[in-house]
């Protein structure tokens, strides 16, 4: 008598994980033989201020400050991902919603264009991350940590602070780098928004409206702060 196989009729069912694994490694090993031969590619990020709050416009000239490190600011995992600029490029849509108007600072600017303003805010990236998942199925994450500086027209700092913001996405199996790229571009309009709500209640901020003369109560949303310290 034979004896009954109980798999007989069942749907075969592979394990996924260990060809996800070997898959991300053979992508690795791709994205390291491209590094040491030159090859790498810039992968472009465009964050955009879709979904992000509507915070009424302060009235405020305020000069902005994009200082070389931020510019060069990159990031290279199987890509060169140009942080740096991409930020800029959300701070050029995200601070004209905030602000009455803003004039970009260089170095060449001259004292016409400072004396103008009302106080300069400088960004910059204080930490970075970017990290890939190790598991089937699991998220890729990304963290961009920013620091505003708000100086006085004379360079006296008004105010300095960091904004964190944070981005997840599930895995692309057989495309990973959209879904890096999509995780960097979530965390930096994170941070955007956290910049959009809070900026107005900082006790600084308040002290300064109040010696421009407006009469503008900002008030900081409940359960949110930003982290301080010089």
């Amino acid at each position: 008598m034979k004896a009954h196989d109980e798999s007989f009729g069942k749907t075969f069912r592979p394990d996924r994980k260990p060809f996800f694994l070997l898959f991300k490694r053979f992508v690795e090993q791709v994205s390291v033989t491209c590094l040491l031969s030159g090859c790498m590619l810039s992968m472009p990020l465009t964050p955009t201020t879709e979904g992000l709050p509507g915070v009424g416009r302060l009235p405020l000239t305020v000069g902005i400050s994009y200082g070389p490190e931020l510019r060069d600011f990159k990031h290279v995992e199987a890509r060169i991902f140009p942080v740096g600029e991409a930020s800029i490029a959300l701070f050029d849509q995200v601070f004209p919603l905030l602000f009455e108007r803003t004039i970009e600072l260089r170095n060449s600017s001259n004292p016409e264009r400072i004396n103008v303003v009302a106080a300069i805010l400088e960004p910059t990236i204080e930490a970075f991350e970017l990290r890939s998942p190790t598991s089937w199925p699991s998220l890729y994450w990304s963290e961009v940590i920013y620091r505003f500086t708000l100086w006085s027209p004379k360079r006296e700092m008004i105010a300095s602070w960091t904004i964190m913001g944070v981005g997840m996405k599930e895995a692309g199996l057989f495309f990973p780098l959209p879904s890096q790229r999509a995780v960097v571009e979530f965390a930096m309009q994170d941070a955007a928004r956290k910049f959009l709500i809070t900026f107005r209640g900082l006790p600084e901020v308040r002290q300064m409206l109040r010696d421009s003369g407006s009469h503008i109560s900002p008030v900081e949303p409940p359960g949110f702060s930003v982290a301080r310290g010089d």
